[in-house]
């Protein structure tokens, strides 16, 4: 259930280092963002995630996600693939654009 998601999020985030990365995967989560793991992934990793993640399971669930935390200039964004290869989820790509030149990515 959610509790069990919420103390695997709180595990995971607490073993990972303070600074820029990706977090993804298919984190079940049935309630949606209303749920402790998504918000806790979501704080922690707070660029471009998507405030209303489209459906990857079955059309109407949205259980693949990507979180960034980016350094200062860079960007990211999630979109879903053409396919599902496959797979019964549709799976989410990610993709992030670097600073230009002029801009620290250790800030």
């Amino acid at each position: 259930g959610d509790g069990i998601r919420a103390r695997q999020m709180d595990a995971l985030l607490a073993q990972l280092p303070q600074r820029p990365g990706v977090l993804g995967g298919d984190l079940n989560i049935w309630l949606g963002t209303r749920e402790h793991a998504y918000r806790a992934a979501a704080a922690r990793f707070p660029d471009a995630v998507a405030p209303d993640p489209p459906p990857t399971f079955r059309e109407r669930l949205a259980l693949d996600h990507l979180f960034f935390r980016l350094p200062a200039g860079w960007r990211a964004r999630s979109d879903l693939a053409e396919s599902r290869y496959g797979s019964d989820h549709v799976p989410v790509v990610g993709a992030i654009e670097t600073a230009p030149a002029s801009i620290d990515p250790n800030r």
